[in-house]
């Protein structure tokens, strides 16, 4: 990934390349620590080259991985709003230091990760990341 300019004047966005092979994985992860427990949804901007699902992993207290998916068209900057009411336990992947058996906890973020859906090869840009406040943010 390489460090562009973002949707706004001043803004910086990341670049990720990808190649997508069917039935292959290919993302961007960041460690991160934030605490998403009063909001709402997570907000950013992006763009890409090959139009598509993109996988949007948020990693909980517990260290489970929740995910949800969106559309991203080719093109301009679109806004993306995901409420996290729409995340899911991922079903396909579980970390080594998961605690399961617990409520999805946001409280301590502490891993986030965005992987194209669509196999080809393409650039995947993403703007800043807000969350926004708001009730049912658990």
């Amino acid at each position: 990934f390489t460090v562009e300019k973002g949707p706004e004047k001043g803004q910086k966005a990341l670049r990720l390349a990808f190649d997508l092979k069917a039935g292959g994985f290919c993302g961007l992860w960041h460690n991160v620590s934030f605490d998403l427990s009063k909001a709402s949804a997570i907000a950013f901007r992006a763009k890409t080259t090959l139009p598509g699902e993109v996988q949007v992993a948020l990693k909980d207290r517990w260290n489970v991985q929740y995910v949800a998916k969106v559309g991203v068209p080719s093109g301009n900057w679109t806004e993306v709003k995901i409420p996290l009411s729409s995340f899911v336990k991922d079903p396909y992947y579980t970390p080594d230091n998961a605690q399961p058996g617990h409520p999805m906890d946001l409280s301590r973020v502490s891993g986030m990760n965005f992987g194209p859906q669509v196999p080809g090869a393409g650039d995947l840009w993403l703007g800043p990341i807000t969350a926004e406040e708001g009730p049912g943010g658990k």
